[in-house]
């Protein structure tokens, strides 16, 4: 990275000074001046990288998403940027220095560094897919939870270490005798709930005695402990459990503040209470269209919750210091519901979307979620339901005894549908809008760098141009400048309440 950081800096260099002067001949100051600069500049460009690594703030290319690998580089030239300035009105030859080359060379060196840093990571990953697997791993757990846990770590292992074999808990007397260090099978993933801690502190020697790693995945009250989950803000590492009481108002709507893990954890936990109530996942277009309709506003302020499904709620959260906000987008919370309510008798009701997009989203949750209780589908009319239909798919809805509904009928339309049918229902309600259709593999998400930026809107605009394009474009215009009368008020407020002491 040394090599790349340096070669950009002088090929970036080099094209500014061709831009800035051309063919033209320069003064033999110039000459003498610019070389000087281009030393010290390679100099300061150095030190900024191995500073970096000395401190541990550096981070190899390849585990960083393009949009973390931008705002490194963008970081690192304002701070070599910085450094030039400063170096300049040290030595008096501020001057000098062509503004016009340096905002140049500046803008240069993140293009092409950029450009550098991510086709070297696109060849590490690229020859990380093809390495060969060089060490297996086996899981020992319940058979209750053995193709859970095959399946999720399966997932999240490198590229070169593959699953050996699952082995049931229950039938370790017929194959501890013969588990042994054997390359490549070197570590043991341990997941034993409900075992007694002495009974799995003997299983965990008894494996190191046989020269294995022991990975022990932590859980709490038979929930495993996901990143999300846990709380790392002293020198413990704890089990986080949020109250679901921090909110936050954005135009007019009281958006609850967590997390996606943490929201689904409490909600699963808390069902019985939330027993014919609805749940909310507001975007940026339901916000716009709360603002603009009261009614609307109360129907999103009479949920049990409300969600920030949109990135430019959660940084205005934020901003406004719920500095843990994030994004609570529909389909994150699906996924981590399903995660929490496999292999429980937690039941689950779809309601909305298509028959195709349901028998779609059927067979994935069968194969990505075994476990999970479906207590039915439906899709209903598109169309409003006569007052004699309306009472007749209440009546199916409730005979099925839900605990979780899953609505997904568009907004306003499957919030106004909640709000109308609130307390009438065994279970809760929550409207996920397209949810339906990224588990079922109808529309694919946009990749994980554009979601952390904010740019999922972006990405589902160019699936759906024709019609996204007013909804989006003009309602984030829109919200942009509600926002903006927003803080203008607050501080027109706050100068008032100033001027009055």
């Amino acid at each position: 990275m040394a090599l790349i950081n340096a070669l950009s800096c002088l090929l970036a260099y080099l094209l500014a000074g061709f831009l800035r002067f051309g063919m033209q001949m320069v003064e033999p100051w110039q000459l003498e001046f610019y070389a000087t600069l281009l030393i010290v500049t390679l100099l300061i460009a150095a030190a900024i990288h191995f500073y970096r690594v000395s401190t541990g703030s550096w981070k190899s290319v390849e585990s960083q998403d393009p949009l973390e690998l931008l705002t490194y580089v963008i970081r690192s030239k304002l701070f070599l940027l910085f450094g030039i300035i400063l170096f300049l009105f040290a030595t008096q030859q501020a001057p000098k220095v062509s503004r016009r080359f340096l905002a140049t060379f500046v803008l240069l060196d993140v293009v092409i560094e950029y450009a550098a840093r991510m086709v070297y990571r696109r060849r590490i990953i690229r020859r990380e897919h093809n390495i060969p697997v060089d060490r297996t791993v086996d899981i020992i757990t319940t058979r209750e939870y053995a193709d859970m846990i095959r399946r999720n770590l399966g997932q999240s292992l490198p590229s070169n270490v593959a699953v050996q074999d699952v082995l049931f808990y229950e039938e370790k007397e017929s194959w501890l005798s013969s588990l042994s260090y054997q390359p490549p099978l070197k570590e043991v993933y341990l997941y034993l709930p409900g075992i007694h801690r002495s009974d799995e502190k003997a299983l965990v020697r008894t494996l190191q005695d046989k020269g294995l790693t022991v990975q022990l995945i932590l859980s709490c009250f038979h929930t495993i402990l996901t990143k999300d989950l846990i709380s790392q803000e002293s020198s413990y590492l704890t089990a986080s459990f949020d109250t679901l009481r921090t909110t936050c108002n954005v135009l007019g709507i009281r958006y609850t503040v967590s997390t996606p893990g943490q929201a689904a954890l409490y909600i699963r936990d808390h069902l019985d209470d939330l027993k014919g109530q609805y749940i909310c996942f507001s975007n940026v277009h339901t916000t716009v269209t709360a603002k603009e309709d009261p009614s609307y506003l109360a129907i999103q302020n009479g949920s049990a919750y409300t969600f920030p499904d949109g990135a430019p709620i959660a940084r205005e959260q934020i901003r406004q210091g719920c500095t843990r906000a994030r994004r609570i987008a529909g389909p994150d919370f699906m996924s981590e519901m399903f995660r929490l309510t496999q292999y429980t008798k937690i039941r689950h009701y779809f309601l909305g979307s298509t028959e195709e997009t349901l028998q779609l989203l059927k067979v994935n949750l069968k194969r990505n979620y075994p476990g999970l209780q479906i207590a039915g589908m439906y899709s209903p009319p598109f169309r409003e339901l006569t007052s004699k239909e309306d009472d007749a798919l209440m009546a199916m809805l409730s005979d099925a005894h839900a605990d979780i509904y899953w609505i997904g009928l568009g907004a306003p339309r499957q919030e106004i549908f909640m709000a109308h049918h609130k307390d009438q229902l065994p279970g809760v309600m929550m409207g996920v809008g397209a949810g339906f259709n990224f588990h079922a593999g109808n529309i694919k998400r946009a990749p994980v760098w554009m979601q952390k930026a904010g740019l999922e809107w972006l990405y589902r605009l160019f699936q759906d141009p024709k019609r996204l394009i007013s909804r989006y474009v003009v309602t984030n215009f829109r919200f942009g400048l509600y926002l903006l009368k927003d803080r203008l008020a607050e501080h027109r407020s706050i100068r008032k309440q100033k001027e009055s002491r």
